[in-house]
């Protein structure tokens, strides 16, 4: 893993202690701008350009925020079980409203609420599917596209997510892949408790780092995540790339529920654009 961050606004111990740490550990991308929610969408943008100049060896890039719980074992197999190229893997945003304004907005959707999340850089109405920004992942040859497109100086939105969609609207052939096991998406989200469920492979919004080392814990001592006393979820099935029953749909089912939502998004909003 590697912790990007950005230095522009820091002083010259803090800068200091980071170059001592990104020695130490060598997991640190250090870039020169400022670091703050305003600038995230270009801290990613740039960052992805670096990544690729570099010419690293990967099959797939995870993005993740610093309070997401990875189960790397369980993506890796995703991945592997969907075998498919161009992957741009996470929990999608279906037809979401740009939010113009300052003031708190109407409708389900959080990125419509709040000055937080307006946006006057996008100018339509709705953004392209998107996969939330806590955790999605891409396969090489979509971070090489985002690359050789995006403009860390001028992003197309000031949402790092939405801008990750943005960039691939007019890719050709970009596998949108969301699994789910049981009618539950494999990506959790939550701010006030746990909500740990063993069947997730992202947890967004870990309410501590507390939570963190204790599911740590319990995956290292029993294989089960929310508790070992007694063990919280079934040891039956074995989790890997090679036998992955675990998984609800195959892939011709997956893009069979992207149709779905494709049509129902298109009669919410009366699209005649397809976007997957």
């Amino acid at each position: 893993q590697v912790f990007v961050v950005a230095l522009g606004s820091l002083g010259g111990e803090a800068r200091q202690r980071i170059a001592r740490e990104a020695a130490t550990h060598s997991d640190m991308l250090l870039l020169a701008q400022v670091d703050s929610y305003e600038a995230l969408a270009s801290k990613v943008a740039l960052a992805l350009q670096v990544i690729t100049a570099l010419d690293i060896s990967y099959d797939y890039l995870l993005k993740t925020d610093d309070d997401t719980f990875v189960r790397a074992d369980r993506l890796l197999a995703q991945l592997a079980f969907v075998a498919l190229p161009n992957v741009y893997w996470g929990f999608f945003n279906y037809g979401t409203e740009r939010h113009a304004e300052s003031s708190p907005g109407e409708g389900s959707n959080a990125h419509s609420l709040g000055a937080k999340w307006a946006d006057s850089r996008y100018n339509d109405t709705y953004y392209p599917p998107y996969a939330q920004g806590c955790g999605y992942a891409l396969s090489r040859s979509l971070v090489q596209q985002i690359a050789a497109r995006a403009d860390p100086a001028n992003p197309p939105s000031r949402l790092e997510d939405a801008a990750t969609g943005i960039y691939l609207e007019d890719v050709r052939d970009v596998n949108r892949v969301e699994v789910w096991w049981n009618d539950v998406p494999a990506v959790k989200s939550g701010s006030s408790h746990e909500q740990c469920s063993d069947d997730l492979v992202l947890r967004c919004h870990t309410p501590s780092t507390d939570a963190m080392a204790r599911w740590t814990r319990n995956l290292a001592s029993c294989g089960c995540m929310c508790s070992c006393d007694p063990p919280s979820c079934n040891l039956t099935v074995p989790w890997s790339p090679v036998l992955s029953t675990e998984l609800t749909y195959s892939p011709k089912q997956i893009a069979w529920i992207y149709r779905r939502k494709q049509l129902e998004l298109e009669r919410r909003l009366g699209a005649r654009r397809a976007f997957l």
